[in-house]
């Protein structure tokens, strides 16, 4: 892919979520033409995540590392924005669903970013949090892996010593499908 790109290939879009205040999300209107200003997070306290394009992202990014004409072409990114992390995660499921390989632990960083990312910000000790798609393992202390950090969260929740991980993402999503439900 990397060679395609700098050769010219055009892409699909890359498709950016972001989490909206439901003040924020009110404040857009579709109708009215605003800038990707408008959507950027301010003041860093929202985060852009992408539902698809992963393996394109990082296919660009390695493009423009070699050859520095890919960084001034044009690329189409669409954005999706929500007011609910649910959706996103859900949106995001849905669009890789057989592209990516969609391994356990890699459901686990994705369902529990919020938390993970909470931690990261309120934990100053923590050095290195090793996730699916960073190489590298643990070589000091306070490293830790995401889907370790999520399993022992679940075990402390469940107040349990050990914990079928599969079972439960699949039990949080059908909780999450009930509530979503519910409340339609």
């Amino acid at each position: 892919m990397v060679s395609d790109i700098v050769q010219g290939a055009v892409l699909p879009p890359l498709v950016v979520g972001l989490v909206l205040t439901e003040e924020r999300f009110e404040d857009l209107k579709t109708s009215d033409a605003f800038s990707i200003e408008n959507l950027l997070p301010a003041n860093g306290g929202e985060e852009l995540s992408i539902i698809d394009g992963m393996q394109r992202t990082s296919a660009l990014l390695e493009a423009a590392s070699t050859d520095e004409s890919v960084r001034s072409r044009l690329l189409r990114v669409e954005f999706w924005l929500t007011t609910s992390v649910r959706a996103m995660v859900y949106r995001m499921l849905v669009l890789n669903t057989g592209q990516v390989p969609w391994t356990i632990n890699r459901q686990l960083t994705v369902v529990y970013a919020p938390l993970l990312s909470e931690l990261e910000s309120r934990v100053p000790d923590l050095d290195r949090m090793i996730t699916t798609d960073s190489q590298g393992r643990r070589v000091a202390a306070a490293q830790y892996r995401t889907d370790s950090i999520v399993e022992l969260y679940i075990a402390f929740s469940l107040r349990k010593t050990s914990v079928d991980t599969r079972e439960q993402v699949s039990d949080e999503f059908s909780r999450l499908d009930f509530v979503e439900n519910v409340a339609d």
